[in-house]
């Protein structure tokens, strides 16, 4: 009774001496992946049988298992001589065969979130992302084979998993069960196997786009032929005093395929040997590892070596040596292979200012070898207010890694065409008239742009920014709005577009341990710029700083108390819009929209948010919790006599949904008016 009416899955786990088990081999000794591991780095005549692997992995296609990572892997030792003892793999935990995962939801999860949760279809579809568990393991245990190899192995496969075999294997299935999907699984797998070879070429020059070889803690000699056609031929050694050494592995590496090729001595006094008179767009890495290490090069081939200052000798012809702690490239990091990603989320939101607006974002990953936290970061937002607003906004922000050295580039473009910004007039006590929302609206047009270098610390929380900036204004008169209010003062010339060119540095420190929705830590921010306005004598300085911490008190029910406080001055001759504004788009909820607006403005906002809901499920796990809070904040303008502080109150709920995005919907109190806003992320 203790398991009844429950879903189970059972399996036999080996592990030991199963010699008397033929479905295993008749191994003797059956051992774990990390423990393979260990073996495979410390001794010398232990290999895998990577035919063996690729079969396997080829048949986890078939069967659209998408979830095989390391620890999905038993490993069957057998001694094929004095010489060589060779590892088979052992599949288990098959409980994610056959998956479906369909639904409106899950479909758009799937095609961007979660790429791998596909729905096994009679088609292989996103062949690279269906290996997304295994990515670690495909490039350590299958990184010899040539396509020729898995050729044949995928040849045999279909010939053996004939109809009769397929059929056959459901009728195992209890009776009850047949009856549902035997006849369609019979069907997807006929036709995955044959089209079982496309799928595995498609899985081959994925994996083989960068390899990774990297040898053992004895000493190791790899051999590297550079030939006329471009092709690289590798061979490595592992050294025996008595025996003579020992071939371990060999591949040749064709450009059509190959971008690059890392070969990592890891530790013992390993020999890297480059011969040839051909030269390829391959590139080569070598990594010596621990101890001293020697590189030749006797070719027109450039190589980049990494080892420490003392770690490598070598006869200094097309040798690029290199070793750099911040990115620690003379060492191997098995999981290091992280997957290039294009990720589009819509986003929508809701003011009284802005009303319903919709849009969408999207961000674009890629990664290199050494290049934290990516090489590059490419994110486009897009965002539309229909109504009366009709307003549009592209924002761009690009960041490229070590592309001088260790300096970073970033690049920002935010363009607004047409956008709307709220002006009730200047000072701390700026009056509001709570006339219809449009009064206040100044339609505007600008352009902004800023390519920055950027600085970064080790483990990417600190950085410095600095570049120049310009930016290019334009504001529309427009009749029965603030703009051609005689009392508003607002002449000719403020319609004329203008134009700012500067500069600007900025700092920031990042501790927190979530960025989208932060529980413990600090983040810190300082920033100032120069600007100047083109065919004047207009300028004007900005200086800015803001603190946020957040603080979990309690961990179940999971309390966090959030603070946020900033202060922003300006200098100079600065138009209006570009003057520190608080408001419910600018840490001071519950007003509208830029409300008030001086030379100096200080704010503070304090949260209370605390989850209710954490529902983790597989279609779309997301946690939920309710917040309150209070803003305080004020402006100050030149020649103003203000003691006066704004203050709000706010309720709201969160929904956190894949640990990617939270959606918060709230409701405002102030002295002025009540409002209710929906945004995409906390306000800080």
């Amino acid at each position: 009774s203790q398991f009844s009416e429950e879903l189970y899955l059972l399996e036999q786990r080996p592990r030991g001496n199963w010699s008397d088990a033929p479905q295993f081999g008749n191994s003797s000794k059956i051992i774990g992946y990390s423990d393979l591991l260990e073996i495979l780095r410390t001794k010398k005549h232990h290999f895998i049988d990577q035919e063996w692997v690729c079969k396997s992995r080829m048949f986890d296609l078939l069967i659209h298992d998408w979830d095989r990572h390391d620890d999905q892997w038993r490993w069957a030792r057998f001694e094929e001589s004095e010489d060589k003892t060779i590892y088979r793999p052992i599949p288990r935990d098959r409980d994610q065969a056959f998956y479906k995962f369909r639904g409106v939801i899950p479909t758009l999860i799937a095609s961007s979130a979660q790429r791998k949760f596909k729905t096994m279809r009679h088609q292989f579809r996103d062949v690279k992302y269906l290996s997304f568990n295994a990515r670690w393991f495909d490039r350590y245990f299958m990184n010899e084979l040539e396509w020729n190899e898995w050729e044949e192995i995928i040849s045999e496969l279909q010939k053996n998993i004939t109809d009769e075999v397929i059929h056959n294997a459901f009728t195992y299935l209890p009776d009850e069960v047949q009856q549902y999907d035997s006849a369609e699984l019979i069907e997807m797998l006929k036709s995955r196997r044959d089209s079982l070879m496309r799928a595995g070429r498609q899985l081959y020059r994925f994996l083989s786009k960068e390899v990774d070889i990297s040898g053992t803690d004895n000493k190791d000699i790899f051999n590297i032929a550079v030939n006329p056609d471009g092709s690289i031929l590798v061979k490595w050694f592992v050294v025996r005093q008595k025996k003579g050494n020992l071939l371990k592995y060999e591949r040749t590496f064709y450009p059509k395929e190959t971008r690059e090729v890392r070969l990592y001595g890891l530790r013992g006094k390993d020999q890297f040997i480059i011969e040839g008179t051909g030269r390829s767009p391959i590139r080569l890495r070598i990594i010596g590892g621990e101890d001293e290490d020697y590189l030749e090069n006797n070719t027109k081939q450039k190589i980049y070596a990494y080892d420490d200052s003392k770690g490598m000798e070598d006869n200094g012809v097309r040798v690029k040596t290199a070793y750099n702690e911040r990115l620690n490239n003379n060492e191997y990091i098995r999981n290091e292979f992280r997957y290039n990603t294009t990720q589009t989320m819509p986003v929508f939101g809701y003011s009284v200012d802005d009303g319903i607006w919709i849009g969408a974002s999207s961000r674009i990953v890629n990664h290199g070898w050494r290049k934290k936290p990516f090489k590059g970061q490419n994110r486009l937002y897009l965002s539309f207010a229909p109504g009366s607003r009709n307003a549009f906004q592209v924002r761009y922000n690009g960041h490229y890694t070590d592309v001088i050295g260790n300096l970073n580039i970033k690049n920002i473009v935010d363009i607004q065409y047409p956008n709307y910004e709220n002006y009730f007039g200047l000072g701390n006590e700026s009056y509001n008239p709570l006339r219809e929302r449009e009064f206040h609206w100044v339609r505007k047009r600008s352009i902004y742009l800023s390519p920055l270098i950027n600085f970064s610390s080790i483990n990417n929380q600190l950085h410095l920014d600095l570049g120049p900036v310009f930016e290019s204004v334009g504001i529309q008169e427009q009749p029965g709005r603030i703009t051609t209010d005689p009392e508003s003062g607002f002449d000719v010339k403020d319609f004329e577009r203008k134009n700012f060119v500067g500069a600007k540095i900025n700092h920031s420190a990042v501790f927190v341990d979530r960025l989208s929705k932060p529980t413990n830590g600090i983040q810190f921010k300082v920033e100032g710029a120069y600007f100047s306005q083109l065919n004047s004598i207009n300028d004007f300085w900005t200086f800015s700083t803001n603190l946020s911490s957040y603080l979990m008190v309690i961990a179940n029910p999971e309390i966090v108390l959030a603070n946020n406080i900033g202060f922003h001055k300006v200098y100079g001759t600065p138009q209006f819009y570009q003057m520190p504004n608080l408001g419910n788009n600018n840490y001071l909820r519950g007003f509208r929209n830029n409300r008030f607006r001086g030379d100096k403005s200080f704010y503070e906002n304090f949260d209370v948010r605390l989850k209710l809901l954490e529902w983790d499920n597989t279609i779309l796990p997301f946690d939920f919790g309710v917040l309150g809070g209070m803003d305080i904040g004020r402006v100050w303008l030149e020649n103003e006599e203000s003691s006066k502080w704004h203050h709000s109150f706010t309720f709201g709920v969160w929904f956190d949904l894949l640990n990617i995005a939270v959606v918060h919907p709230y409701f405002s109190w102030t002295e002025e008016e009540s409002l209710f806003s929906l945004r995409m992320g906390f306000n800080f």
